[in-house]
């Protein structure tokens, strides 16, 4: 977990004037919010709180959700809907937030909100999504021809580089090593089928 975390450093300093804000779906439960009939929020929780965050920093800033549903048998609900009623639910405007409803995975996100806000090169776009989600998603949006600037959160590590230590929480360790291994394969499949031009983005590589 740790090298995906720390491949992206959180910037120390934003720019004075962000002309946009991308967050990235997958922090909520669309099945249980649909039955349940209110916001249901998952381990991932920070993408849309420091969003909401940003946005409030940058009441210019156009804003962009991206977020429809992994399910090969997606009904008409969209995690973008989710989205929608949890920015309003916390005071922030939902109608200044463009939804993207139809991106099933990070290269959809990439693509298809590309095609919707079609950025200028000279804009500046934050890009909000977890730690070690990043390198992958960075890798998705060089693809897609957009240079965003990386606003990781969500972190799992605790930094300082990587460290050993002994844990008797057996279900914690897996649950970080799978979801580690997840964006490993991940980075590697993008690469391998061209989804990515990079093995491992970074914050130097082209």
């Amino acid at each position: 977990m740790a090298p995906l975390e720390e491949r992206f450093e959180a910037p120390q300093v934003l720019p004075e004037i962000v002309d946009g804000i991308i967050v990235l779906g997958g922090s909520s439960n669309l099945g249980t919010s649909i039955a349940r009939d209110q916001v249901t929020l998952n381990d991932n929780s920070e993408r849309l709180t420091s969003f909401a965050t940003l946005a409030l920093r940058y009441p210019d800033a156009r804003l962009v959700f991206t977020g429809g549903s992994s399910s090969l048998r997606a009904g008409p609900d969209r995690e973008a809907d989710i989205a929608f009623r949890f920015f309003g639910e916390i005071g922030l405007d939902p109608s200044r937030v463009l939804l993207e409803r139809e991106a099933r995975n990070t290269f959809e996100n990439a693509a298809n909100s590309f095609d919707l806000v079609k950025p200028s090169v000279t804009e500046n776009w934050l890009l909000v999504t977890s730690a070690r989600h990043m390198p992958r998603a960075m890798g998705a949006f060089r693809k897609a021809g957009w240079k965003v600037i990386p606003y990781p959160v969500d972190y799992r590590t605790a930094g300082g580089g990587f460290s050993f230590r002994i844990r008797w929480n057996f279900y914690a360790g897996m649950t970080s090593l799978r979801i580690a291994l997840h964006e490993w394969i991940g980075m590697l499949a993008y690469w391998v089928i061209g989804r990515s031009d990079e093995l491992f983005p970074g914050p130097n590589t082209p």
